[in-house]
Formats: C-alpha cells, sequence, structure tokens
C-alpha cells in the first residue's frame, strides 16, 4: 500500500465522519424563522409550480427554502427528505465560521481584523503567516501556497487530513505553518479550505472555547453541531449537520444582516472577487 493511498483512505474516513466525535448541546436561543404568506407565483397548479416540480426531479433537488424579512415564504423538499433531515454541510460551514470571525470580534475577543493571526495562534509564529492578518486570512488572501485539488492525494486537500501533529499542537496549525509563500499578502486570492481551519483555530483560541461551543452558545448561534477530537473543529472542516432551515438561520447569527457598509463586513480585493465567482 503506497504512502499517497493511505493518505487518501484516512482523509475518506475523516471526510465521511467515521473519527469519532462529541454531541455539542443545542443552543438555548434558536432564531425562529415563523412562517409568512406562500409565494402565489408557486402557488399549486400554477405554471411556476409545475416548472418547479420539473427542476427538482431534473436537477435532484433535495431542498430549497425562500426567505423574506425573517419569514418562510417558500419551504419544498425531494429526494425523500423533509425539515427534520440534516445534510454535511461542507464548505456552507465556511461562511459560517467566517460569521464567527465577526461574532468574537463583537464580543471582543478579536480586538481587530487588522491583527497578525499569529496575536492569536501562536503555533504559527515563524511561519508564512507572520505577517498575515485576520482579515486576509478571512477573504483567502494570505499569500501563502495552498492547493485545492480533490482527484489527487499528493495535494493539501488530502495531505492536510492525514497530518501527524506533535503533542502540543492542533493538526490544523501543524500542517498549515510548514506552507511556503507563493505572493505577498493582499495581492493574490486563492481558495483554501486549509485557510478556513485556521480561522476555527483563532476563534477558538481567542474565546478559549471549542468553536462548535461557542456556536452554540448566545443569541446569535445555531442550533447544534458536532466536535470532533485532536484539535480539528467540525464548524471549521465541513463537518456540520444542518436542515434546510438551519441553513437558513445562518442569515440572523447576531440578529441582524451584514450590510455593504457594515464595518464588521470583510470583502476580497475587487480584482480577485471575479475569481471567487469563476
Amino acid at each position: 500500500m503506497t504512502t499517497s493511498f493511505r493518505r487518501g483512505v484516512i482523509a475518506l474516513l475523516l471526510l465521511s465522519g467515521v473519527a469519532a466525535s462529541r454531541a455539542i448541546p443545542r443552543g438555548t436561543k434558536v432564531h425562529p424563522l415563523p412562517m409568512g404568506a406562500p409565494l402565489a407565483a408557486f402557488a399549486t397548479g400554477t405554471e411556476n409550480a409545475g416548472w418547479l416540480d420539473g427542476y427538482f426531479d431534473a436537477q435532484k433537488v433535495a431542498g430549497l427554502l425562500v426567505l423574506q424579512d425573517g419569514r418562510i415564504r417558500l419551504e419544498r423538499y425531494g429526494l425523500g427528505y423533509d425539515s427534520t433531515k440534516r445534510w454535511t454541510s461542507q464548505s456552507v460551514s465556511k461562511s459560517i465560521t467566517s460569521t464567527l470571525v465577526g461574532a468574537a470580534l463583537e464580543d471582543g475577543y478579536i480586538k481587530s481584523l487588522d491583527d497578525p493571526v499569529t496575536r492569536y495562534i501562536a503555533g504559527l509564529r515563524g511561519s508564512a503567516y507572520d505577517s498575515v492578518t485576520v482579515r486576509q486570512l478571512l477573504t483567502m488572501t494570505s499569500g501563502v501556497r495552498w492547493t485545492e485539488v480533490y482527484t489527487d492525494t499528493t495535494t493539501d486537500t488530502w495531505r492536510f487530513y492525514s497530518e501527524q501533529a506533535p503533542r502540543g499542537m492542533t493538526r490544523t496549525v501543524s500542517y498549515m505553518r510548514k506552507l511556503p509563500r507563493e505572493a505577498p499578502p493582499g495581492t493574490k486570492w486563492s481558495y483554501s479550505t486549509g485557510e478556513t481551519h485556521l480561522l476555527g483555530v483563532l476563534v477558538a483560541e481567542a474565546t478559549k472555547k471549542p468553536l462548535s461551543q461557542y456556536l452554540s452558545e448566545g443569541p446569535r448561534r445555531l442550533p447544534r453541531g458536532r466536535d470532533e477530537p485532536a484539535g480539528r473543529d467540525v464548524a471549521s472542516r465541513s463537518r456540520l449537520r444542518l436542515s434546510v432551515v438551519d441553513v437558513g438561520r445562518r442569515s440572523f447569527l447576531g440578529g441582524r444582516h451584514l450590510r455593504p457598509d457594515d464595518p464588521h463586513r470583510s470583502e476580497a480585493p475587487a480584482h480577485h472577487r471575479d475569481e471567487q465567482r469563476m
């Protein structure tokens, strides 16, 4: 058995949830999503309702939720799913992790988005992340090299999950601190699952709580999560299991929407945003 094959098997086991985990208690203040007036355009018997039926069948859609002003206008399921079923959220978790960075900023655990990440993650000191800010980590513009390829077991995406960390250091930090720099911070956007994991570590270090625990506490949190051992937290590693309605609640973490002029809003530079849409 080759090393790359072993790494692939380990990564698949981790990604499929075989690793041990612990449940995080349900939050005590889950944001309600009351029913609103149904969308008349998709009422039973209308042309649009027939189109939506066809779309669900053709695209194998499992769930659709339309919210307006905090109320459910349309909720629809397919493939045998209903409102009680949960999905592994995969990279939807990235937006939840970044939202928790905003929560930690608002709660005072993170002082500024322009702080160096090494202020919160001591294990990154002396690495390519020395001059990277929290804002740059949020926008994936750190300039640190990362290869996001899912079909090649020699790339960072696969090797990351089979990292063996030294005692006292999380696997995330152990792997990410070894990566080289490929561009000055803030000058190049590169999609990086590893950096979302680092954000999870950053929030956990700043709050002194596992990320999933911080997620489940307080008025801005989602209903539940699962947390895995060895320093890898589900909310940062695409293992949150959410219903369609839970995903809808994500818009109301903190009790308000982020406006374009919100001081807590952080975006990649304009010349990188076009790359994100590709």
